[in-house]
């Protein structure tokens, strides 16, 4: 018994409930199949960045004079560095969402926990930025909107993998057995 056919007795003991034919125009067909919680929460946050960038301009214009020149500093650099990095975040949850894309899915989870979070954390808990109760209430709305692409993100990211591992093992599994059926 050789590898080949060793690969092919392994795979069809893992596969018995697939049917035992397929051909390869269904097997060659995939259809992605987005997550909609998380494409809702992107929806949700498409539509509040601009609210919050105006808010933020707004508000930080009123106050920016009363604040020290550190914070003055770190306000500045904290909002331009939310607005770059929320506009590459949103474009790669949408597109790995919606063509159900690994490594753009998994751009956007990585971005969303290691630059987004602390950052909107920052401007939601930090006392020196003497924050209206709008900015606060609009900064907590983002922030669990953030939240919430975290977690629904994850799964999304999860599900994504899980399937496409189906599918390389069902395209690899009809390879080695339409292989076989040719040496036979």
């Amino acid at each position: 018994m050789n590898w080949r056919e060793a690969v092919t007795d392994f795979s069809t003991n893992i596969f018995k409930d697939l049917p035992p034919k397929y051909t390869s125009y269904e097997i060659g067909k995939y259809e992605p199949c987005p997550s909609m919680p998380l494409q809702m929460f992107l929806f949700l946050n498409v539509f509040m960045f601009p609210f919050w960038i105006v808010t933020t301009i707004i508000f930080l214009y009123l106050k920016f004079q009363c604040l020290g020149h550190l914070t003055q500093f770190l306000s500045i650099t904290v909002f331009i560095m939310i607005i770059f990095i929320e506009l590459m975040r949103l474009y790669l949850g949408y597109t790995g969402n919606l063509s159900e894309k690994i490594p753009e899915l998994a751009g956007f989870w990585m971005l969303s926990i290691l630059l987004q979070l602390p950052l909107h954390t920052f401007l939601l808990i930090n006392p020196y930025l003497q924050q209206r109760p709008v900015e606060l209430t609009l900064n907590g709305v983002m922030w669990l909107l953030l939240l919430a692409e975290l977690f629904t993100g994850f799964h999304a990211l999860r599900e994504a993998a899980a399937r496409a591992k189906r599918y390389f093992a069902l395209k690899t599994h009809l390879r080695a057995t339409s292989n076989k059926a040719k040496v036979a």
